[in-house]
């Protein structure tokens, strides 16, 4: 929390390293008697941050191989949508166990490439609907 407020900007984690800037806060912070509860706001932002962050970069990778690989192989797989880290997808169903094999390994490829110790692991579904 304390970063985020000195330099008035945070980072995710490696290796993207992205920089979210406090910047249009800091004049209000520095003009303002009130400005405990901006430093407050900058402090949760600089702990929720590089979480969130990582997420984003993660999702966001595994979309990219996932695509590539449906690209590359031809398989009738289809991205439907995202919602925060979830990756939804349809394909045939006697492709489904096959399919949710996949997806799960390259999933789980991105997530390593953020967080580098393995322990993320994805939590891939078949779903004759939509699910929440």
């Amino acid at each position: 929390g304390n970063f985020g407020k000195k330099y008035g900007y945070i980072k995710t984690f490696p290796p993207y390293n992205r920089k979210r800037w406090f910047s249009d806060w800091y004049p209000k912070i520095w003009d303002n008697s009130g400005s405990r509860m901006e430093l407050g706001s900058i402090e949760r932002a600089s702990k929720n941050t590089p979480i969130q962050g990582a997420s984003a970069d993660m999702t966001k990778l595994a979309l990219t191989l996932i695509h590539e690989y449906i690209k590359m192989t031809k398989v009738d797989v289809k991205i439907v949508m995202t919602v925060h880290d979830q990756i939804d997808t349809t394909c045939h169903k006697d492709y489904a166990k096959e399919w949710k094999l996949k997806m799960t390994e390259l999933m789980e490829l991105a997530a390593v490439q953020v967080v580098k110790n393995g322990l993320l692991k994805a939590d891939t579904n078949i779903s004759p609907v939509w699910q929440k």
